[in-house]
């Protein structure tokens, strides 16, 4: 829960704990909106050869010189980290264009240390198997309208975390069970109110994993982008996977007791239970026991 509650912290006040823009820590206040600008900042990167390397993947359009002082535009279309596949297309600048000239410089794309089978495109030309963890360079002549299709392969991936519970992970987003939410505004301070969430669905699963490959004991389902893909109602992209309520897991000082040991016994029934991603989630169990 997100509410006004005494909670079992050594230094928070009872109001620490919900969504507030005026909350005791007033650094946050400072200091949030700073994040997706400076995130954008940073997509792209020069390289010591005179090219270009691009260090995050997002919708985005970037203006440089390159080797020879020359000026592209490189666009790239995507709409990772929600799906695979990363799309970015060349443009000269118009006294290249006109000469129909090309333009040498190499490209650099870091491949994630998670993704295994990476591949990229450019024309007829094509590369497999790309070394996670590092950067993959393209040294050619570009012309206006070259195309180059990078895939990153999401496969789901799961990780031990406190009393051996499970982190489901798939390409680089961690993913949270979904929780029906109530939201009740508490006090108005213009232009955002302070908000208290509740969760209207139980939140106190296990996952039943039926395989040693984590990928069967999952279903994927992918949504279409809205325009606020952090909306837990507009995931872009779903897990479906196999749980166990935990009647004996409860609620420890007004938040979620830890995670028991897992792995867990349940006699409840088995169910469907969707998971989003963390940063779709408002209520937040991500660190889930396993249930046998």
């Amino acid at each position: 829960m997100c509410s006004i509650a005494r909670r079992d912290w050594a230094n928070n006040g009872d109001e620490a704990n919900i969504f507030s823009y005026a909350d005791p820590f007033r650094c946050c206040s400072a200091n949030m909106h700073q994040g997706w600008p400076k995130f954008t900042q940073r997509l792209w990167m020069a390289t010591p050869e005179g090219g270009l390397a691009t260090v995050v993947y997002a919708p985005c359009e970037v203006t440089a010189r390159v080797a020879g002082g020359k000026e592209v535009t490189i666009v790239e279309d995507t709409e990772y980290p929600f799906r695979d596949t990363v799309r970015f297309t060349v443009r000269l600048a118009e006294e290249l264009k006109c000469t129909n000239q090309a333009v040498s410089f190499p490209l650099q794309l870091r491949i994630p240390n998670w993704c295994d089978g990476a591949s990229v495109k450019v024309g007829s030309e094509q590369a497999k198997n790309l070394r996670a963890g590092s950067f993959y360079t393209i040294q050619r002549q570009w012309k206006d309208g070259d195309e180059i299709i990078l895939h990153l392969p999401m496969k789901i991936k799961l990780s031990r975390w406190y009393n051996n519970s499970l982190g489901v992970e798939r390409g680089p987003l961690i993913y949270g069970l979904k929780i029906g939410e109530r939201i009740r505004n508490i006090r108005r301070l213009e232009p955002l109110p302070e908000r208290e969430v509740f969760p209207t669905t139980p939140w106190n699963y296990g996952l039943v994993i039926h395989s040693d490959d984590p990928n069967d004991s999952f279903t994927v389902v992918e949504e279409g982008m809205s325009y606020q893909p952090f909306d837990p109602e507009a995931a872009p992209v779903r897990i479906l996977a196999r749980g166990k309520r935990i009647p004996d897991w409860k609620l420890w000082h007004n938040s979620a007791a830890p995670p028991p040991e897992s792995p867990v016994s349940s006699n409840e029934p088995e169910e469907e239970i969707t998971l989003i991603p963390y940063g779709c989630t408002n209520l937040r169990v991500a660190e889930i026991p396993e249930v046998k």
